[in-house]
């Protein structure tokens, strides 16, 4: 009894760090661009990092599932109509009547698309480069992990790769929790032995 509960609390552990590490590598970002009849798209501000980007010739890079949220900025109280060349959304949709009033739209298809401002037609038109999401390949198949496979006992350390090595993947990071979850269950499991 006591090994099936233990064994239920490892594979909730282990499910937990899968589900952490798969939203952490997925979540979203939203983009907030300002907006006047002066400058046009003229300022964006990153929701991961709530500082002003660099924005060079009004071209931003997202990935698919992220939003962009377009924040009327002019004064006084100037309408503006974000216009998408694509024809994305309809006229009326974007119509920023009021002074921080918002406008967004979330990306759900790699592409380039462009917007401009139907009152502002001399501004220059924003561009937005929508990526697809890059998704890891696993280092090891699930056919490559055997219950035979010896695990390493837990009084010797496990060592982990430097996190500052980019080209390691979110994959190989789960092995490692999972590796070291099995140790520690390998090691508890004589304890509840019955005697």
């Amino acid at each position: 009894m006591k090994k099936f509960t233990l064994l239920l609390i490892l594979i909730g552990l282990v499910t937990l760090l899968i589900l952490v590490l798969f939203v952490a590598a997925v979540s979203a970002t939203t983009y907030k661009v300002d907006v006047d009849q002066d400058y046009g798209f003229y300022r964006v501000i990153s929701s991961d990092k709530n500082q002003s980007m660099s924005y060079i010739n009004k071209t931003i890079n997202v990935t698919v599932g992220d939003t962009v949220i377009w924040i009327n900025d002019a004064t006084p109280d100037w309408p503006l109509t974000i216009i998408s060349n694509q024809g994305l959304w309809g006229d009326r949709d974007a119509y920023l009547r009021w002074n921080y009033q918002k406008f967004n739209y979330t990306f759900n298809e790699p592409g380039i698309y462009s917007m401009y401002i139907k009152e502002c037609r001399r501004c220059q038109n924003q561009t937005i480069i929508v990526n697809p999401i890059e998704t890891a390949t696993p280092l090891v198949s699930a056919t490559m992990i055997r219950p035979t496979v010896p695990i390493t006992p837990i009084s010797t350390p496990i060592t982990t790769p430097s996190t500052t090595n980019n080209n390691m993947t979110p994959g190989f990071e789960i092995i490692l929790g999972v590796t070291a979850l099995l140790s520690i269950y390998k090691s508890l499991m004589p304890k509840f032995k019955r005697r």
